[in-house]
């Protein structure tokens, strides 16, 4: 019986085994010394001794049976092209051009990468087709001599049927090519058209600021499969903050191709971002599904690359958490002071140091707080006491503050403490009269006890809050139960020190004296109390204040301007020389201190529900630790979350299962009921 192809179906198996040891050379094991090399010279000798072997069998063979072999050689002559193509995108043909420009070498790259990969597609799509068709019976080796002549050459295969297979094969191939290089065209265009209610989060003016800030280029590598929608969605992010900075390095990998970069990396998996700078890198996960990572890592990105940022442009720092007297951050001393209500812990502010690399520590009397602040310090919080710190420890964060200290203090009507010897040598008085504010207001309870849930967007242009001041009336901040702060006579006349009151109510707030929720004319003034303020320049030690001529601490001083309203300017405008101002040996002796007049502002009830509230958290911070220059809101497309009291709820769901059927069915039976009316010619 006559053999239905001349040649035997493997031959053009072993052609595209050679093609697929050129593409494992290529590709995984490209990195490899020995291995990646020969597998590419043999799989390219293979690849064409198939094809001479198959020119040969065209030459012999006669009638279908060579017009058959002539169409499976066409297809691995373009085979081959595409594979000459594709050397021409390596390094040594680009190498050998003289480009005019690095963008003419890139449209060049794309331009070939896109060509071998279209003929790859236009020759291997018909063979595939061609030979599933023709399939392997009677086709397990070369047709002899005499199976060439005769009749048997051309009734040994239906040539039509090939024909036929081999351009519906090249139509799919010429239809993914063009939907590749509309792909590739779309791609360049940077068009985007986003209908859905995901979106990536955009580079903040924070990040901006501390990709600015350094000397050398940032090096971000993306370790990606390279094919996929996350990679072009994190690529997208990059490309924002490397064309607002021109200070980022973006670089794309397959870890699999770049095996010996993943290696020295420890890069394990697909999703894997290495943010790198001066030899410290950070890593951010995300993962490589795009459902998964749309709904939890693409949304708040830039909140994980500022983290990244901060840990890798600057050493970690320490923040010292004050315990022992009922603060909130002290949940046993809490506890014994009966003091637990739910939401009032500070874990979210921790977390958002540890995300700005600062080390969270406890600082009780067994740890130093009445001997000394530790030297590794970089800012104190005492975060809403409810008693008095004991003198020593007062006197301890006296001396840190003289040294240049930096200390977050936040106080609340609800406790006993009290600023203390701190407010006689700051200049700030705190008053535990309750705030409150019948006009605007928090509706939670529905009732008179609401207006102690004050609501604010009265904010300085101080560093400290400059995020929530740029953002205008759409940030607001919550007192809860505030009481208030003012300027208090300064024990230390050499101290030079500026104050700014930060925040503020609005004028419609009042002082509670009678604690009955309700403004009384005759007893109670409404005005705008400060509830915040900031305190820097240098704190001069009591002997020092002596040698300046001044008077001892505590004897006060009828000429110190701390009392009037103009304390800010009191030394003109020496202030940014004070700044610098430092000992004899050159140190500075700058301090910097917050009081505040809430500490509900930094807990977690408040800092979780109110965006404004973790802005302001993260302002502080910065100022407190010389950073202010990277203030700035984190972006983040997460959802806002919408509450509803039960009663609205209750009324959404029937207005929606029931409200809606019935408006349905009621404008079906008006519109019957016209109808008919019109079709009886009796009027409606």
């Amino acid at each position: 019986m006559a053999m239905r192809t001349p040649s035997a179906w493997w031959l053009s198996a072993l052609f595209v085994a050679g093609l697929l040891f050129v593409f494992v050379g290529q590709r995984p094991l490209s990195q490899t010394d020995a291995l990646g090399p020969a597998l590419t010279v043999l799989g390219t000798a293979l690849a064409l001794g198939a094809a001479a072997v198959r020119g040969w069998v065209v030459y012999r063979a006669k009638g279908a049976g060579r017009r058959t072999e002539a169409v499976l050689l066409a297809t691995e002559l373009g085979a081959l092209a595409a594979l000459a193509t594709y050397a021409l995108t390596g390094a040594r043909a680009t190498d050998a051009i003289d480009f005019a420009s690095q963008e003419a070498e890139s449209t060049y790259l794309a331009a070939m990468r896109a060509g071998y990969a279209i003929l790859f597609g236009l020759a291997l799509i018909p063979k595939l087709v061609v030979e599933i068709g023709l399939g392997v019976a009677r086709r397990g080796r070369f047709a002899r001599p005499a199976d060439l002549d005769g009749a048997g050459a051309s009734q040994s295969v239906e040539l039509p049927k090939v024909r036929e297979l081999a351009w519906s094969g090249l139509t799919i191939a010429l239809a993914g090519a063009f939907l590749m290089v509309s792909c590739h065209v779309a791609s360049e265009r940077n068009a985007r058209v986003d209908v859905s209610y995901f979106k990536t989060s955009s580079p903040g003016e924070s990040t901006i600021s501390m990709a600015e800030s350094v000397g050398e280029p940032i090096e971000v590598l993306l370790f990606f499969p390279e094919v996929n929608r996350v990679k072009s969605e994190v690529r997208g992010y990059f490309n924002d903050l490397e064309r607002q900075t021109g200070n980022v390095r973006v670089e794309e990998h397959d870890r699999m191709v770049s095996a010996d970069l993943a290696r020295e990396h420890n890069v394990t998996e697909d999703g894997t971002i290495l943010v790198v700078y001066q030899g410290r890198n950070e890593r951010i996960r995300v993962s490589s599904e795009f459902e998964q990572a749309r709904r939890d890592d693409l949304r708040t990105l830039d909140g994980d690359v500022q983290e990244a940022l901060m840990r890798v442009i600057r050493e970690p720092r320490v923040a010292y958490f004050t315990v022992g007297h009922g603060e909130l951050n002290d949940p046993d001393t809490r506890a014994v002071l009966g003091a637990e209500e739910p939401g009032l812990t500070v874990e979210l502010l921790r977390q958002r140091l540890t995300m700005l690399n600062y080390e969270v520590r406890d600082l009780g009397m067994t740890e130093g707080l009445a001997r000394g602040v530790p030297d590794d310090a970089t800012i104190v919080f005492s975060l809403m006491p409810h008693s008095e710190l004991l003198p020593e420890a007062q006197a301890t964060l006296v001396r840190y503050l003289e040294d240049g200290g930096r200390l977050f203090m936040a106080l609340d009507p609800r406790g006993e403490a009290d600023l203390g010897a701190l407010g006689e040598r700051l200049g700030v008085r705190f008053r535990d009269t309750p705030l409150a504010d019948d006009d605007m207001f928090i509706p939670q309870r529905r009732n008179d006890s609401d207006h102690r849930l004050v609501v604010t967007n009265q904010f300085s242009s101080h560093a400290a809050v400059s995020t929530l001041a740029q953002a205008g009336p759409r940030a607001e901040v919550v007192l809860n139960s505030s009481g208030y702060l003012e300027n208090a006579e300064q024990a230390d006349p050499a101290s030079r020190l500026d104050r700014t009151y930060l925040i503020e109510t609005l004028p419609s707030a009042f002082a509670d004296e009678t604690g009955d929720f309700v403004f009384d004319e005759a007893l109670e003034e409404r005005d705008s109390y400060d509830v915040a303020v900031a305190v820097e320049g240098e704190l001069s030690p009591p002997g020092e204040a002596r040698e300046a001529g001044g008077e001892a601490p505590g004897d006060g001083d009828d000429g110190d301007d701390s009392d009037g309203d103009d304390s800010d300017d009191s030394d003109g405008d020496d202030s940014d020389d004070r700044r610098q101002h430092g000992d004899d040996d050159g140190e500075s002796r700058e301090m910097r201190a917050l009081v505040f007049a809430d500490g509900d502002m930094v807990s977690d009830a408040l800092v979780a529900q109110v965006p404004a509230h973790r802005i302001l958290i993260d302002d502080a911070i910065r100022w407190l630790g010389g950073e202010e220059e990277f203030a700035g809101a984190v972006e983040s497309e997460e959802d806002d979350y919408i509450q509803h009291t039960r009663s609205e709820d209750v009324f959404w769901f029937y207005s929606t299962i029931v409200g809606a059927p019935v408006l349905v069915l009621g404008f079906g039976l008006t519109w019957v009921y016209l109808r008919r009316r019109l079709l009886t010619g009796r009027p409606s």
